[in-house]
């Protein structure tokens, strides 16, 4: 709830300054997957990192908690593949 709020209320602040928006919308993104996974809300954890990915493809946490829920779900090679994205971003 906190970090929809928060997601909003940058939005709101910060119409002006697009590059400003784009870093807080982000990290307040990213949290918001992380609290999913920990509270056990892989799809929307999963939905969210996708997102983020989609607007920032070098967001190499995203392919490392992606990669992490496959291999706990037990999808190693979903996760090799996952981790071999974000090994090729940090060439």
């Amino acid at each position: 709830k906190y970090y929809e709020a928060s997601l909003e209320r940058s939005r709101n602040e910060a119409q002006h300054d697009e590059t400003y928006y784009s870093a807080i919308s982000v990290t307040t993104t990213y949290n918001l997957a992380r609290l999913h996974e920990a509270t056990h809300e892989y799809d929307e954890a999963e939905r969210l990192y996708k997102n983020i990915l989609r607007e920032h493809p070098n967001y190499v946490d995203c392919y490392l908690r992606l990669g992490c829920m496959a291999r706990d779900r037990g999808q190693i090679y979903e996760a090799s593949d996952w981790f071999k994205e974000a090994l090729q971003i940090n060439q």
